[in-house]
């Protein structure tokens, strides 16, 4: 996992995007790579994971960005797609700022319904990883099961 965000992080710098309307441009590095991590993510889960027990990357992901001082609206950019990224960003939102989620959680369901609406998602809890459907998981969401384990920013 640490090799996969090395080189992610290498990546970024060595392709850099310079364009003004990339919306992150002004994030450090650090959130920049967690932004991209949780955009990419392809499995939804928290704590450690795996024979190993290593924390699931869009976990960390996340634990960078929500302590960013901007980290509600590069969250909210993330939620607006339905992916497991969408979801990490949804839970963040529900957990930190009832507001940023309500505004959000329509734009992810419209991402879902337009493109795959039985869409499942991979989840991993230890060592099981199992598909559920996206909207079994907003229920969760929305019935705050996550929420401890989003860090609160100080």
């Amino acid at each position: 996992m640490k090799a996969i965000l090395l080189a992610t992080a290498l990546l970024l710098v060595a392709f850099r995007v310079e364009a003004n309307d990339w919306p992150l441009k002004d994030l450090p590095d650090d959130a920049q790579l967690a932004y991209l991590t949780l955009d990419r993510a392809d499995a939804f889960a928290f704590g450690p994971i795996g024979f190993a027990a290593f924390t699931a990357e869009g976990d960390l992901a996340l634990r960078i960005l929500v302590r960013h001082p901007k980290a509600i609206p590069i969250l909210q950019l993330i939620a607006d797609h339905a992916t497991p990224g969408g979801l990490y960003a949804l839970t963040a939102l529900h957990a930190l700022d009832h507001n940023a989620y309500a505004e959000s959680l329509p734009k992810f369901k419209a991402s879902l319904s337009r493109f795959e609406p039985g869409k499942k998602v991979t989840l991993q809890a230890a060592c099981i990883a199992h598909e559920e459907p996206i909207t079994d998981v907003l229920t969760k969401i929305d019935a705050g099961t996550y929420d401890s384990f989003i860090p609160k920013p100080k």
